[in-house]
C-alpha cells in the first residue's frame, strides 16, 4: 500500500477528501499548524478544540508527521532500490463451476477463445512526498494470451503503468503513463471514483481538488495515458497541464455516405470473443487540458479549458431520447470553479460549458451550524445537451447531464457514541431518458443512526426510500 502522508504537508483538501473532518476541525488544525509550525507528534492534536482520541487515532494511520518530502532528484534510483514500501501481488481466480462461455462451440455459439482463470499482476513503489512507480498486467477469464504488436497485444490483455514524481523544485507533481485528473466539483474533470450520495451526508457533496493521481486499477476505461504536470507560478498561483493519447474500444459502421464512424462506445475491457476482439482499440481518443488555479487560505479559483479528439467521429443511432447526445470529432469544455470559506461555512460552485454551447452548473454550502450539527446543501442544473467525458458531479445518472435538483443533508452527533445523519434530493430530468418516455422527476430520502459500543463496534439502522 502507498505510504501514509505527511500531516505538516496536508492541504484542506488533502483533509476533506478523507470525509472524515468537519470545517470546524480542518479550520482548527491548519490554524495551528499555521500558529505553532510543524506538528511534532500526531498526538498533540489532543489539546485541540473538536479533536478526541477516537478521531486522532483514525488520522494516525492515515498521516505520519515530518519535515515533509522536498527530495531531490539525485538518488531516486538507489531510493527505488532501498524502498520499504514496494509490494508486489499476484493473484489468479476462477469460478469452479462450468460457466456457459466454455462450452464446446456449436452452430450458433462460439466459446471463449481463452482461459478460465483470471490473472492480476501489480508492482508498486511509493515514498511520500517524493515519487511512486507502479506496473499493472492483468488478464480477464476467457481472454487468451496474445503477442501481435500489429493488433496492440502485448501478452496481457492490459497494461497498465505509470511513474510520479513530486516536490522537485517548481514541479510539485509529474505523472508520465496512466493517470487521472481531478478539478473543480467534477463537472468537466473528476478523478475515479466519486462517493455520492450514502451514510456520509454532509461532506461527500463537495469535491476536494485532487489534481493529477496516478492510475491503478483493473478497469480498462475512464482514465487518461500521457503526460501531466503541475506547476508552481508562485505562492498563490499554479498551472495544471496534461496530454493523452490512447486507443479505445468501439463497433465501427459505415453509414450511407461510406463514412466510417463509432456507433456504440465499449467500457466493459472483455476481449474474450471474436465479436468483442473485433471492438479491441478500434479508434484513438486524444486529451488535452490547461488548469490555472489561484490558491489562499480562504479561497480557491480556477479556470478549465478541456479538449477532447477523435480519430474517427462519434455518431450514436438515433432515438428520441439520445437527441442531445454528442455526435461528432471534437469536443470543447471549458470553466471555471470557486470556493470559499468564512469561518465555519465553505461555499464551493462550478460552472461548465461544452462544445454545443450547452452549460451545467453547480453551487453549495457547508456549515458547521454548532460543534455537533454540521449541514450540507447543493443546487445543480445540467441541460440535457451537456457533454462532458471525464465528468462525475453528483447526479442521479452516471454523467452530468439532464437533470436538475436540491440536495440537503445533515450530521447531528450529540456526544462520542450516537450519530443521526440524514438528507434528502428533489430531482427532475427535464428530457426524455432510456425507458423513459416524458420528462420526469423524483426524490430519495435517507435517515440513518448508528452507536459506537467500543473502538472497533458500531450498530446502526438505516431506513431509504
Amino acid at each position: 500500500m502507498a505510504a501514509p502522508s505527511d500531516l505538516n504537508q496536508a492541504t484542506a483538501d488533502d483533509l476533506r477528501r478523507l470525509h472524515i473532518l468537519s470545517e470546524n476541525q480542518i479550520s482548527v488544525l491548519l490554524e495551528h499548524r499555521q500558529k505553532t509550525g510543524s506538528i511534532l507528534s500526531i498526538y498533540e492534536l489532543q489539546g485541540l478544540k473538536y479533536f478526541d482520541l477516537d478521531l486522532i487515532r483514525i488520522l494516525n494511520n492515515l498521516f505520519h508527521v515530518g519535515d515533509g518530502g522536498n527530495w531531490k532528484w539525485k538518488g531516486i534510483l538507489r531510493r527505488l532500490l532501498n524502498e520499504k514500501n514496494n509490494y508486489l501481488l499476484t493473484r489468479l481466480e476462477s469460478t469452479l463451476e462450468q460457466q456457459s462461455g466454455y462450452r464446446e462451440a456449436g452452430a450458433y455459439f462460439t466459446p471463449y477463445r481463452g482461459s478460465p482463470i483470471r490473472s492480476v499482476n501489480r508492482f508498486r513503489s511509493t515514498h511520500s512526498g517524493d515519487f511512486s512507480v507502479g506496473l499493472l498486467t492483468e488478464r480477464d477469464a476467457g481472454e487468451k494470451f496474445r503477442w501481435n504488436p500489429a493488433s496492440k497485444s502485448y501478452g496481457p490483455d492490459f497494461i497498465s503503468g505509470f511513474i510520479q514524481f513530486k516536490e522537485k523544485g517548481k514541479i510539485s507533481n509529474l505523472i508520465v503513463g496512466d493517470y487521472l485528473a481531478g478539478f473543480g466539483q467534477g463537472l468537466i474533470l473528476s478523478s475515479g471514483f466519486s462517493t455520492g450520495k450514502g451514510s456520509e451526508t454532509v461532506t461527500s457533496i463537495r469535491k476536494a481538488t485532487q489534481g493529477f493521481t496516478p492510475y491503478s486499477s483493473t478497469a480498462e476505461s475512464g482514465f487518461f495515458r500521457g503526460a501531466a504536470i503541475s506547476w508552481k507560478g508562485n505562492s498563490i498561483l499554479n498551472f495544471h497541464a496534461f496530454a493523452s493519447s490512447f486507443s479505445r474500444d468501439g463497433e465501427l459502421s459505415i453509414n450511407q455516405d461510406s463514412i466510417e464512424f463509432v456507433g456504440s462506445l465499449y467500457s466493459s475491457g472483455y476481449h474474450r470473443t471474436t465479436g468483442e476482439l473485433s471492438r479491441r482499440k478500434t479508434w484513438r481518443e486524444q486529451n488535452a487540458g490547461l488548469i490555472i488555479q489561484l490558491n489562499s487560505k480562504k479561497y480557491e479559483f480556477g479556470i478549465i479549458s478541456a479538449l477532447q479528439d477523435f480519430s474517427i467521429p462519434v455518431l450514436p443511432r438515433n432515438t428520441i431520447y439520445n437527441s442531445f447526445d454528442f455526435r461528432g470529432h471534437v469536443n470543447r469544455n471549458f470553466g471555471f470553479y470557486l470556493k470559499r470559506s468564512i469561518r465555519n461555512f465553505s461555499f464551493f460552485s462550478e460552472y461548465a460549458r461544452s462544445a454545443n454551447h450547452a452549460a451545467a452548473w453547480l453551487a453549495g454550502c457547508l456549515a458547521a451550524l454548532t460543534p455537533h450539527f454540521d449541514v450540507g446543501v447543493l443546487f445543480r442544473k445540467y441541460e440535457p445537451a451537456y457533454t462532458a467525458f471525464y465528468g462525475g458531479a453528483l447526479a442521479e445518472h452516471t454523467q452530468p447531464e439532464n437533470e436538475q435538483g436540491i440536495y440537503v443533508g445533515w450530521k447531528y452527533k450529540p456526544d462520542k457514541k450516537n450519530v443521526f445523519t440524514g438528507y434528502v434530493d428533489y430531482f427532475e430530468f427535464p428530457w426524455l431518458g432510456f425507458r423513459s418516455y416524458q420528462p420526469s422527476a423524483g426524490h430519495d430520502l435517507l435517515l440513518r443512526y448508528s452507536r459506537s459500543l467500543t473502538r472497533k463496534n458500531v450498530i446502526w439502522i438505516q431506513y431509504r426510500f
